[in-house]
């Protein structure tokens, strides 16, 4: 079922810009993986305690409906969410889509551009982001990410945790798992890793405080701290530095 209303948005657009929104929502029995591409726009998905998936866009009215993609659909045990709002977001305003699904679902992400937020899921979380800042929350599943540009936030993970970055700044906070990063350039700073820590970064200093041990595979330039580490190791070339 779609719904679509025009009324006046205070989260995220400005008080005085009129907005449409739409909803869609699916029944999430039998439902395991949650596939969703997101075009352009922010893009939030929270888990509750729920028996059903439902999405909600909120953009400004001047969009051309002709030109909005935004279905939520049921193949087997999959559901398959897609937005797009073509070139509009460029041209007339902030785009956000909502998402509130069961906690026991597993999500695939494809993200273009915008910020993304994921917060309370029981089950593995695998996303590919294009540009803007993502942010994981409580997480009881493997996390995987694959991002080419924007800040990452990463906290609270039991299980293991494994993030490809091209540009922007690694924040990873509490995980019972290991964490594998590899990252182009930007700060990587991880506090509390319960299992092992590999990473491979090119620029940008490194910061780890609390974790089992480190592997410093690869490691271009910046500064290294670490603080309540049991063991740390350099890879091959990589130098010591005071």
């Amino acid at each position: 079922m779609k719904k679509i209303t025009a009324l006046i948005i205070a989260m995220g657009l400005s008080t005085s810009v009129l907005a449409a929104e739409q909803k869609l929502q699916l029944d999430a029995d039998g439902i395991q993986i949650l596939k969703a591409e997101n075009g352009m726009g922010d893009l939030h998905i929270h888990g509750e305690d729920v028996t059903e998936i439902r999405a909600k866009a909120i953009y400004p009215d001047s969009f051309d409906a002709s030109e909005i993609v935004f279905k939520l659909e049921k193949q087997g045990d999959v559901a398959y969410l897609k937005t797009d709002f073509g070139q509009q977001h460029r041209r007339h305003g902030k785009v956000e889509v909502e998402v509130i699904v069961p906690k026991s679902i597993k999500l695939k992400i494809a993200d273009g551009s915008g910020d993304l937020c994921v917060r309370t899921i029981s089950d593995d979380v695998d996303i590919e982001d294009g540009s803007g800042d993502t942010q994981l929350y409580t997480v009881t599943g493997d996390v995987k990410i694959v991002d080419g540009s924007g800040d990452l936030t990463v906290n609270t993970v039991t299980g293991n945790v494994d993030l490809t970055d091209s540009s922007g700044d690694i924040d990873v906070i509490t995980v019972t798992g290991e964490v594998n990063v590899t990252d182009s350039s930007g700060d990587i700073n991880l506090n509390t890793v319960v299992g092992a820590v590999t990473i491979e970064d090119g620029s940008g200093d490194i910061n780890v405080k609390t974790a089992t041990s480190v592997y410093v595979k690869r490691d271009g330039s910046g500064d290294r701290y670490f603080d309540g580490v049991g063991k740390v190791e350099l890879g091959r070339g990589v130098k010591h530095r005071d």
